[in-house]
């Protein structure tokens, strides 16, 4: 699958035009040839086929053409420089089209290119895209190429408009999932920071659909090193947090205690709270309720009590292991432990009993019930955080507020 389109001649040398394509008529199936050269040329070579191609004689041009384009990737740095630099306007000319033919003939050759600073990224697949989300620096480039090495067709996806290639950006995120799988279940080989790339560039894109396969495999993927390398790259840490920020705000409720879990770990904090309140209002599975809760209380402000006090009746239990455990944790009592943190309030001197507070999680969920035997403890909670909330303008309201 071809992975650019061919760069459009230049208007200002018909003449120079016209010799380079009669010079390549004889070579046009002649690719192979075109990307590596027979034997490595010096400098000194090299120039004097740039020169060569402002020669007196036709032959002597056409031959400079066809030593160009067998050069290959190698010759590729003397063009550009030629074709911006060179005193003769014919060289100028030739040069920037015989440059043009390489790169649109080799993959490779652009990828060489592109890695060297030129600005080829029209004729580089999905670069438009990856930089409308990374931004553009040298690591940037160099892992875009690999990727694109790896995975050509969903590159290939990221050409043209969103809503137009959904479907299709859609279906190379699944073809790159299962071959990603393959590779760590059957080859057991080590993910790399490309195959973490090429998951979370696929589902940047709000259009296309994250399955649950997709969702297991991007935490999967985010647990490994390769990821953790990404994270503290000083060229590409930052954009990489805004990709896995991104994937959190759209992340599937339905487990979201194990994308919330990631988002407590690195610190995560506005993508955190975004969907610790989808997962809170939204998720079926308690634990995943809870999780969301937890995240508000780790991630948001004084302004989201709120959004938390429709929880503050809610009595579902939260299983806990023993055969009759003494104490209970409702999800009443989370949202009760959130609305304290909310307030930069001392679980235990508010009045839970065996609280267990933490910085990067807020609180362990587990730790947040009162004994079933003494209802009281509960009821002393619930009156002592009624009274901060008359103190910042907080009421319970028996109508639930809009989800945020």
């Amino acid at each position: 699958m071809p992975l650019c389109r061919a760069a459009a001649p230049p208007d200002d040398a018909p003449q120079a035009i016209a010799e380079a394509a009669a010079a390549e008529d004889t070579a046009a199936e002649e690719t192979a040839a075109e990307e590596t050269a027979a034997e490595p040329l010096g400098e000194t070579q090299l120039a004097e086929i740039i020169d060569r191609l402002g020669a007196p004689r036709f032959a002597q041009r056409e031959d400079a053409i066809a030593r160009a384009r067998q050069a290959g990737v190698a010759i590729l740095p003397a063009l550009s420089r030629a074709a911006k630099q060179h005193p003769d306007a014919e060289v100028r000319s030739r040069a920037r089209y015989v440059y043009e033919r390489i790169v649109a003939n080799s993959f490779d050759a652009r990828a060489e290119a592109f890695l060297a600073g030129e600005d080829l990224g029209e004729t580089l697949a999905g670069w438009q895209y990856v930089a409308s989300l990374m931004g553009d620096n040298p690591s940037v480039r160099e892992l875009f190429v690999a990727t694109s090495r790896r995975y050509p067709e969903l590159m290939e996806s990221f050409q043209g408009s969103s809503r137009d290639q959904a479907r299709r950006r859609t279906l190379a995120v699944e073809r790159v999932v299962q071959q990603i799988l393959h590779k760590m279940r059957d080859l057991h080989q080590v993910p790399t920071a490309e195959d973490v790339m090429a998951a979370l560039w696929g589902i940047a894109d709000p259009n296309v659909l994250i399955a649950d396969q997709t969702q297991a495999l991007v935490l999967s993927l985010l647990r490994k090193a390769a990821a953790n390398e990404l994270r503290q790259d000083a060229q590409l840490g930052d954009a990489f947090l805004r990709l896995v920020g991104r994937w959190l705000r759209r992340s599937p409720v339905n487990g979201a205690r194990h994308a919330l879990g990631l988002a407590l770990q690195w610190d995560l904090r506005a993508e955190g709270r975004v969907l610790g309140m989808r997962a809170a209002y939204e998720a079926r599975d308690l634990a995943d309720v809870h999780a969301g809760l937890q995240a508000v209380a780790r991630f948001g402000t004084t302004s989201d009590v709120p959004y938390v006090l429709p929880f503050w009746d809610d009595l579902r239990p939260l299983p806990l292991p023993g055969a009759e455990p003494a104490m209970e944790v409702r999800t009443a009592d989370v949202a009760m432990a959130t609305v304290a943190k909310l307030y930069g309030l001392s679980l235990r001197e508010v009045g839970f009993p065996e609280a267990v507070e933490h910085p990067k999680t807020a609180f362990s969920i587990e730790t947040l019930g009162f004994p079933k035997a003494d209802p009281e403890v509960r009821k002393a909670v619930q009156q002592r955080l009624r009274e901060e909330m008359k103190t910042h303008g907080h009421v319970l309201d028996p109508q639930v507020p809009p989800a945020p």
